[in-house]
């Protein structure tokens, strides 16, 4: 009886134990991400509203700059928004998980820029500011392009979803990390200084590592994946490796 009695113990903590790991990983794969871009797409909701009444002066300039400041808290929504919802829909990995390291350098990729932006001003030349608002916009348009294509094969850490060779992904291999390279550089300009430089430069390299660790698992997982690297540049379309 006693036998019986720890095999059935052991079963239940088994089982226990897995559904522990299921919630885990719910929790870290989707509620807590859905929940943090949920909380920022709340913040652009509150920026488009403060730009939308914003007082300008009436000039050709003022109005060209507040035109594309609106337009850009308008992107920055729907990209915050587009990120929340591919939280949820986003399919469990079919490689195994990210190792520590690789989450890190997903996440210091991802977040490493906020640092830049929340530096003070350095420039207010409204040509500075709207060339950056140009650059965001366009930055923020391609990279919404690019995440409309991933849909549920979405991540962050280097974890293979499914193979996506559609959409941006026909031109480069990586269009995310383009977009948002345009979007954090044109982020760079109202605040440049060595600080920021050298962290954009952080941003870049973490960028390209990201990208690296992306390339070995997709390779691994998918044969496929090799040819369709020897045919398609990494970044630039004219690029070609």
């Amino acid at each position: 009886m006693s036998l019986e009695v720890s095999l059935i113990v052991a079963n239940v903590s088994h089982h226990l134990a897995a559904v522990g790991c299921l919630i885990l990983r719910i929790m870290f794969d989707r509620v807590l991400p859905m929940t943090l871009f949920g909380a920022l797409s709340f913040g652009c909701l509150r920026r488009v509203g403060q730009v939308w009444v914003l007082q300008t002066e009436a000039t050709p300039q003022a109005s060209l700059v507040h035109g594309l400041a609106l337009g850009h808290a308008l992107l920055s929504l729907a990209f915050m928004a587009l990120l929340t919802t591919l939280f949820v829909i986003r399919r469990t990995p079919i490689s195994r998980r990210a190792a520590p390291t690789q989450m890190l350098t997903a996440l210091g990729g991802t977040f490493i820029m906020w640092i830049a932006l929340a530096q003070p001003s350095t420039i207010d030349d409204w040509r500075v500011l709207a060339l950056a608002d140009l650059l965001m916009i366009f930055g923020l348009a391609f990279t919404l392009y690019a995440l409309g294509a991933l849909r549920a094969c979405f991540g962050l850490a280097p974890e293979a979803r499914g193979l996506v060779t559609s959409g941006a992904y026909k031109w480069v291999r990586h269009p995310v990390y383009v977009g948002e390279f345009v979007i954090f550089l044109g982020a760079l300009l109202p605040v440049l200084s060595p600080l920021t430089v050298l962290i954009f430069c952080l941003f870049c390299l973490l960028q390209a590592r990201r990208a690296q660790l992306e390339e070995v698992v997709l390779s691994a997982t998918f044969p496929e994946y090799v040819v369709y690297s020897q045919q398609t540049p990494a970044l630039l379309p004219w690029a070609r490796a």
